[in-house]
């Protein structure tokens, strides 16, 4: 009786753990993705301006 209580609760526990680990995942995981597009659009904005230098020429 005492470890089915004890893994019941661990299981309970476990998927509660995960549920919030996924929360966090989610979070960080669409914050690094913004980070990733403004850092292309950046790079991209870069290129950009170099080639407008070498028409300048």
């Amino acid at each position: 009786m005492y470890y089915a209580a004890l893994n019941a609760t661990i299981q309970d526990a476990k998927s509660t753990l995960g549920q919030e680990l996924t929360i966090w995942r989610d979070a960080v995981g669409t914050a690094e993705s913004d980070k990733e597009r403004k850092a292309q659009r950046v790079k991209a904005d870069d290129e950009g301006d170099d080639n407008e230098d070498e028409a300048d020429e």
